[in-house]
């Protein structure tokens, strides 16, 4: 029999009955931290700002990283454990601020660091139009270093995609709760020392489960990625079971593929390939 994990939660988020964190093991999970106190009022706001009072950027990301390290306290851990960080900005010019304060919550040996500004976003005062973000994205430590290439995800935010199904065989049928659709259509610019040098061939798969297509463009110093991803809601009956299964056995094998750029010194700018 299975031992079963036990879970403790810690702390409170500000108005809403959600734990600061929860340890899991050995694990911890930490909630969105926000600059805001106990009340849910923004921090900083009433700050002079002047040249010997620390900016609002500074204020409020010392506010977050602070929250997070009593928190980790209180769990029985510290920064130091830290493996991966999403941190989302208002505006990417206060970047270089924010990333003082982090380097003295992390001085040495950083976790990896996904750095988001939220752009523009509309929708929020219509509920029957969907809601649309635009976002900038900085991601650090992503890609795998060769003796002059980069290896990078064709998928690098694979969001919350299961590929759950480990058994070879089933006796029961699968019933799909809910059906589930993904879009990514993103363009990555290379760094002016860099090119494409190659891109995974197209992927399009069509089943009764859900559809599959990935598509990626190599325009010589950036690509574009087209990804779409589905699955119907439904019973599937134990005897189709190896079918879906294989089904998401290709979605993880294509998500798992790199591009690979190159140093523009020996790159080969070219085509598709």
């Amino acid at each position: 029999m299975a031992s079963k994990i036990s879970l403790k939660r810690f702390g409170t988020m500000p108005l809403v009955p959600v734990p600061r964190a929860v340890r899991a093991g050995d694990y911890i999970f930490t909630s969105s931290v926000y600059p805001a106190d106990e009340a849910g009022r923004v921090v900083g706001l009433d700050a002079a700002q002047d040249e010997v009072r620390p900016s609002l950027m500074e204020i409020q990301a010392r506010h977050c990283l602070e929250t997070l390290k009593k928190v980790f306290a209180e769990a029985g851990a510290s920064m130091d454990g830290v493996l991966k960080a999403d941190v989302h900005l208002v505006d990417s010019a206060d970047f270089y601020e924010f990333k003082l304060v982090w380097n003295e919550y992390f001085p040495s040996n950083p976790p990896a660091r996904t750095t988001v500004e939220v752009g523009d976003m509309t929708g929020w005062d219509k509920p029957d139009e969907p809601l649309k973000v635009r976002y900038t994205v900085e991601t650090e430590g992503t890609m795998q270093l060769g003796v002059n290439r980069l290896l990078f995800p064709a998928v690098p935010f694979p969001g919350e995609v299961k590929y759950f199904f480990q058994s070879a065989s089933r006796s029961l049928p699968v019933y799909i709760t809910y059906p589930y659709e993904e879009l990514d259509d993103l363009t990555l610019a290379l760094p002016k020392s860099m090119r494409v040098e190659s891109v995974p061939s197209a992927k399009n798969n069509q089943t009764g489960f859900g559809d599959y297509s990935l598509s990626i463009e190599n325009h010589g110093t950036s690509v574009h990625i087209l990804r779409h991803f589905t699955m119907q809601e439904g019973l599937v009956p134990a005897q189709y079971y190896p079918q879906l299964r294989g089904f998401l056995a290709t979605v993880r094998q294509a998500d798992e593929t790199r591009l690979v750029f190159r140093s523009d010194s020996s790159a080969h700018v070219g085509g598709d390939r």
